[in-house]
């Protein structure tokens, strides 16, 4: 792991919050040192990286992504990488590949979401300029997704099948090319229709102005 991108990568974020360091290191439960030495570079534990991830609200793609010089940032189709919504550890007593992390093969995809190992997988985009506000990802469904909660409001366009998302328990049913835009700090979540599985969606994050956490405290 090149630690001198995620330690950007965390300044970077929590800058973009307005937060203090030892405002994100307790909301991480992190000591405050661990925290200022991760962000000069230096290595850092795993599991620390993992608190500090998600108190950012952060993928691993997102963290370990270098920065782009130049006027716009770019996504290869060719490298996208699936990331997976719930360990591998949870279901494999060990692993099959040197990755725990992603699962990039379409038929490996559908073989876990079908076999329920994986309700969804989810691709960060890069095409994400520095200090912008938009977050775009796409996201392939097998099952449903858990009640989520966090910043900005969000985008959604249906590319393939159908899926229903409920947004403070309404529900919106969206078929392909149908799209929706909400309020992501009111809980929602995103109920494919099983019968037309995998259930792709393509999703922006964007950050409104003034909006300073990344989660409801």
């Amino acid at each position: 792991m090149d630690f001198v991108t995620v330690g950007a990568r965390v300044r970077e974020r929590r800058k973009k919050f307005g937060m203090s360091v030892q405002a994100l290191a307790d909301r991480a439960g992190v000591a405050r040192y661990t925290l200022i030495r991760l962000e000069e570079g230096k290595p850092c534990r795993p599991e620390t990286i993992v608190k500090i991830r998600r108190a950012l609200m952060l993928f691993t793609d997102q963290m370990t992504r270098p920065f782009e010089d130049g006027p716009f940032a770019v996504q290869r189709a060719s490298d996208v990488r699936w990331s997976v919504s719930v360990s591998k550890a949870e279901y494999q007593k060990r692993l099959v590949d040197d990755d725990p992390y992603h699962v990039d093969d379409p038929e490996e995809r559908s073989r876990l979401g079908t076999l329920g190992f994986q309700p969804f997988f989810t691709a960060i985009l890069g095409s994400e300029i520095s200090d912008g506000v938009s977050h775009p990802a796409l996201m392939e469904f097998y099952r449903a997704s858990w009640v989520d909660q966090h910043f900005g409001e969000e985008f959604v366009y249906c590319l393939q099948g159908a899926i229903t998302i409920e947004v403070d328990g309404v529900p919106c049913r969206l078929e392909e090319g149908d799209s929706m835009t909400f309020d992501a700090m009111r809980p929602h979540q995103y109920l494919p229709d099983e019968s037309k599985v995998p259930v792709r969606i393509l999703i922006v994050v964007s950050t409104r102005p003034g909006e300073r956490t990344p989660v409801p405290d």
